[in-house]
């Protein structure tokens, strides 16, 4: 051994791990033996640890392997670790050192910007003691965090069921209203859960979690000063005095009601297991488990979009295959009771009527949290960001600095008041007390007029995920043309395609075809599809750095024929070489009078031509189809770009059909898909006749016509209606788009199809950069979906800190 590590008297200490098994000391009982085991067997149930000893008769007691063994760790004594807020591993500060700027006070939680929009933190450790029969636990449900742009106030209602969804306890809490950000509103919710008489406790118990919220942007009710004076202006004309600014008093605030009527939806489901199995480390798998603990510590859970199925148990991985909804976590914490100093019973508020909130901390009944980037909620494993998450992160921190509303704003603007100067001392005069109920009279008028808001409204759907998430230019979006049906019955044509460009721009009819550079083209035809619905097999087209600072962007999509007959004077003939003509016309609308938000969907759109009505059909003396006007033109481009963004694009297009620029093409339509790149995975399944998305969007379709535009199929496929002119179809669709290339004089390179880039780079890369072209071609992107389970990330992989100033590591993977 080395010399230093002997003292002067010649002592070395024993550092190391100790392990010595543990025996049973020889002990008589005498006759009584047999009562005294029952009686400790009875309480060994009760702590869940029967079976440790046998007897072989009399008073003989027979330990049953593996033996218990006590195991003593010794070590040197160590200067204490300090983390980045100078607080020590036990989180308190070390005798010497000066208070750190980091260090949180009770008000910190409502008087924070964060800095860190998704902190990484490992699982707790698993408790070291049993559950017994008489422990009990609380549930805190602290916050949300970054909930979608199209929520303004939200509620949360939590369950506590086992797999079988029995109840065993329920909590609804609405949002604090000194939550300084509505989109991470602290809820403070408390639930007690203490041992009923009625039953054990259940291995399997869950906690699933329920967040609604009334469906719109808090930014359209907030009054700017501009808008408050333009208002009060206005009144002062009429007569009428308005004061936004003055003071909630109780008795004015009880008869106030909401200036909009927001529906109620549901924003998204988390849940965690309350019990571990500490030989699996995972949820006890059924009620037969008797050995389990506590899942104490703090979480940070993932919020999806969808709960349970029918008949489905109620357990930690239920949601794994529900999509996330995007950057949205719950912040959860599970205590163990406390119980009194002789251990014989289990503490609850409700046994300390009156007594206030420091007193119930000192009875270790009340655990306020800290605020995010100290609590250390357990994420790694619950909420892992997918790469698109990633680079949502940064624009949800940045968006909290630029924009951010609190939510006592955002309540007053729902009352058609601004926060007075008054209103807002008051708030900020009570920002350590845990339950509202403690507060001041402007807060309590708040979380009244909040319950009102959701009074007798029942959340019956979930929340539009189109509204969640800005449009971000170096992201883009993706569009797929998947085809046409109603196709008009006056040509024979042997081959179908659809040109796609967007407005602002649409350069290739703003200059009369001469300039493609902007145009995309579906043409992989395929021709196992019905004669009358001919589809594309394209699939996604990605467009980035497309210009929507107007408020407005729309996709056209031009669908183009190759015919060689046409039905003149009802009968078909037939054209010396073939020709192109146009179908029709139609516009997607991208972005609209919601906002810069792309509008993801599916769709189906109403084909139009140029012309009050449809041009006749005639041949010229070379037996070619007379020109006719195609479109659309520059007038009716002109139309949609000076149209109000608070309108909808169907409005130019009925005000160009009276005039009589465009027609509507009888029943035919076009089937299209488009989604954020955010939203990458989502609406993948394609327009195919009879077996296309269950939820299609028709509000483009002209009102009252919609049944008009239902398919009507030829019940011949393509392939078949050409098998007596086409050899082999590959060669015949390649031949087809040289042939429309040449016509369109379009560039040779529009069919190239590169090879598709990662769905989402990692933030590094999209964060600083605009990865992917940033020409007008669109870029082809395989589909694929985005559903993942929670799970732990690959040991390999590392994790990512996403940070308003730092980089996320290139290599790190979902």
């Amino acid at each position: 051994e080395e010399r230093s590590e002997w003292s002067k008297a010649g002592l070395r200490l024993l550092t190391g791990v100790q392990e010595r098994a543990l025996l049973a000391p020889p002990v008589s009982h005498g006759t009584d033996y047999d009562t005294l085991r029952l009686q400790q067997a009875k309480y060994a149930d009760v702590l869940s640890c029967d079976g440790l000893a046998t007897t072989s008769g009399g008073a003989t007691v027979i330990l049953n392997a593996p033996l218990p063994t006590l195991r003593v760790s010794i070590d040197l004594p160590q200067k204490p670790v300090l983390d980045r807020f100078g607080r020590a591993a036990d989180g308190t500060v070390p005798a010497g050192l000066p208070k750190p700027n980091g260090k949180s006070e009770r008000d910190s939680i409502f008087k924070y910007t964060d800095t860190e929009a998704w902190i990484p933190a490992p699982d707790p450790p698993l408790s070291n003691e049993l559950f017994a029969a008489d422990d009990g636990f609380d549930i805190y449900i602290d916050a949300a965090r970054w909930l979608p742009d199209n929520v303004t106030v939200s509620t949360v209602t939590c369950y506590v069921a086992n797999d079988k969804m029995q109840l065993y306890g329920k909590l609804d809490k609405e949002m604090d209203a000194r939550s300084m950000n509505v989109r991470c509103p602290y809820f403070l919710a408390r639930k007690e859960m203490r041992k009923d008489p009625s039953k054990d406790w259940d291995p399997t118990l869950t906690l699933l979690v329920q967040v609604n919220g009334l469906e719109g942007n808090p930014a359209d009710y907030v009054k700017s000063e501009k808008d408050a004076q333009r208002e009060k202006d206005k009144a002062q004309k009429e007569g009428r005095v308005l004061d936004f600014d003055a003071p909630l008093d109780m008795e004015s605030s009880q008869d106030a009601s909401p200036i909009a009527d927001l529906p109620c939806v549901i924003v998204g489901f988390a849940v965690l297991n309350l019990f571990v199995d500490p030989l699996q480390q995972e949820q006890p798998a059924n009620r037969s488990v008797r050995e389990y603990v506590l899942n104490e510590g703090s979480f940070q859970l993932a919020l999806h979009r969808s709960g349970l199925k029918e008949k489905e148990d109620l357990s930690v991985r239920a949601l794994d295959d529900e999509m996330r909804r995007l950057c949205c976590t719950l912040l959860v914490r599970i205590v163990k009771a406390p119980r009194s100093v002789d251990g014989t019973k289990v503490l609850s508020v409700k046994d300390y009527p009156g007594v206030d909130e420091d007193e119930l901390e000192n009875l270790n009944l009340l655990l306020k949290p800290e605020a995010y980037h100290l609590q250390g909620y357990a994420s790694s494993r619950f909420c892992y960001p997918y790469e698109m998450e990633q680079v949502l992160y940064p624009q949800r921190l940045k968006a909290q600095t630029n924009n951010m509303l609190s939510a006592a704003e955002s309540i007053m603007g729902l009352m058609g008041k601004r926060l007075s100067v008054e209103d807002e001392d008051a708030v900020e005069a009570c920002l350590t007390a845990f339950d509202p109920e403690h507060c001041n009279d402007t807060l309590k008028v708040l979380r009244g007029f909040v319950k009102k808001l959701f009074r007798n409204k029942a959340a019956t759907r979930t929340l539009d995920a189109k509204l969640s998430t800005l449009y971000m230019p170096h992201q883009g979006f993706l569009v797929s043309v998947d085809g046409v049906d109603n196709m008009t019955q006056d040509y024979h044509a042997v081959w179908t395609g659809a040109m796609t460009s967007t407005i602002p721009q649409a350069i290739y009819y703003k200059t009369d075809g001469d300039v493609g550079s902007d145009v995309t083209v579906f043409y992989q035809m395929d021709f196992q599809a019905d004669a009358r619905s001919p589809r594309w097999t394209d699939g996604w087209m990605w467009y980035t750095q497309r210009d929507a600072s107007h408020g407005r962007m729309v996709v056209v999509i031009d669908v183009r024929m190759i015919v060689t007959e046409a039905k003149i004077a009802r009968k078909f003939k037939k054209m010396k070489n073939k020709q192109v003509v146009q179908l029709g016309f139609a516009f997607l609308p991208v972005i609209g009078p919601a906002g810069n938000y792309i509008q993801s969907g599916n769709y189906r759109l109403p084909l139009y031509a140029m012309g009050s009505n449809p041009a006749s059909l005639e041949l010229d003396h070379a037996d070619q189809l007379k020109p006719s006007p195609w479109g659309p033109s520059l007038q009716v481009l002109e139309r949609i770009e000076t149209l109000d963004t608070r309108q909808h694009i169907s409005e130019a297009l009925d005000a160009a059909v009276i005039v009589g620029d465009i027609h509507l093409v009888a029943a035919s339509s076009v089937v299209c898909r488009v989604v954020d790149r955010i939203r990458y995975g989502e609406f993948v399944r394609p327009f195919i006749v009879d077996a296309g998305p269950s939820k299609v969007d028709l509000s483009n379709l002209p009102k009252g016509l919609e049944s008009k535009y239902t398919p009507t199929p030829a019940k011949m496929s393509l392939q078949k209606k050409l098998k007596d002119s086409v050899g082999s179809f590959s060669a015949h669709s390649g031949l087809m788009m040289e042939f429309f290339k040449s016509n369109l004089k379009l560039p040779p390179t529009i069919t190239e199809r590169p090879d598709s880039p990662r769905p989402v780079q990692s933030s590094e890369a999209l964060v600083d950069q605009s990865f992917g072209s940033s020409s007008a071609t669109g870029v082809p992107v395989a589909e694929v979906a985005t559903r993942a389970p929670s799970a732990r990330p690959p040991p390999s992989s590392k994790v990512v800190v996403v940070q308003a100033s730092a980089r996320a590591p290139p290599s790190a993977k979902t």
